[in-house]
């Protein structure tokens, strides 16, 4: 690692050198070793958190010692909370104030990053893993878009699902494998026919149109014009655009 470092910090690109916690002091005290005595190159290192308070001079302080550390041909050694840290600032800062001059900062200086860095990762399974990623929310919290049909259809499914799976066993005894133990939670199914699975969705989009079996889609009320159009926009890939407009004006919701 020492040896691809230097030779990538060429003083045109940023080498960072992404290191996980635990292992970091370590890194740095090899680094320094091999880089700083032997090839004479600076190492550089600048811990970031979102919790640091920044002003227009300190932003750009930061953003210059990044880039001299290109210039020089140096490494910086990092942690990937601080390169996340570092991002999702720039994005909270514009979403929180707006165009401002320390956010067009910000914001310029990770353009910088994504063009000109070139990062060498320690332990790259640990540091690509998803659970490894920091998610941190920006914005005022306002209600999901749909809600609560979003989620109370997505349950009604499922609860029709389960009853016309118990139908569904008896006449496709060979083509269905069914589960039937554990009443608190949903029976693990397996579907072994095109036609097992085609009739349990025909029979689902029937109920759902015709029987009134989802409270959040009142089909029932519709004209029967309407009723058919709504049940092949369920069952069928291709729909005509004259059935979708016609849906969508009786019910734009």
């Amino acid at each position: 690692m020492p040896i691809v470092s230097a030779a990538l910090a060429d003083g045109e690109q940023l080498v960072r050198v992404l290191v996980l916690k635990p292992l970091c002091a370590q890194m740095f005290n090899l680094l320094r070793q091999r880089i700083c005595h032997l090839s004479d190159r600076r190492l550089f290192y600048l811990p970031f958190s979102r919790d640091v308070k920044l002003d227009v001079h300190k932003i750009q302080t930061i953003v210059d010692l990044f880039k001299e550390c290109g210039r020089v041909g140096g490494v910086l050694v990092c942690q990937p909370e601080h390169i996340l840290s570092f991002q999702l600032m720039s994005l909270d800062t514009l979403c929180r104030d707006g165009d401002t001059d320390g956010g067009r900062i910000l914001l310029d200086a990770q353009n910088w990053f994504d063009q000109q860095s070139r990062d060498i990762l320690d332990e790259s399974d640990e540091i690509l893993s998803v659970r490894y990623q920091l998610i941190y929310t920006v914005g005022t919290p306002t209600p999901l878009q749909g809600q609560p049909n979003r989620w109370q259809t997505v349950q009604e499914i499922f609860t029709l699902l389960r009853a016309s799976l118990a139908g569904l066993a008896t006449e496709f005894t060979e083509e269905l494998e069914l589960e039937t133990t554990g009443a608190h939670r949903f029976p693990r199914t397996r579907i072994l026919s095109l036609e097992c699975g085609r009739h349990l969705m025909q029979n689902m989009a029937h109920q759902i149109v015709f029987e009134g079996g989802m409270k959040s889609t009142p089909f029932r009320g519709y004209p029967h014009s309407l009723q058919a159009a709504a049940l092949r926009f369920l069952t069928d890939i291709a729909v005509t655009k004259e059935e979708s407009q016609a849906l969508k004006v009786h019910s734009p919701d």
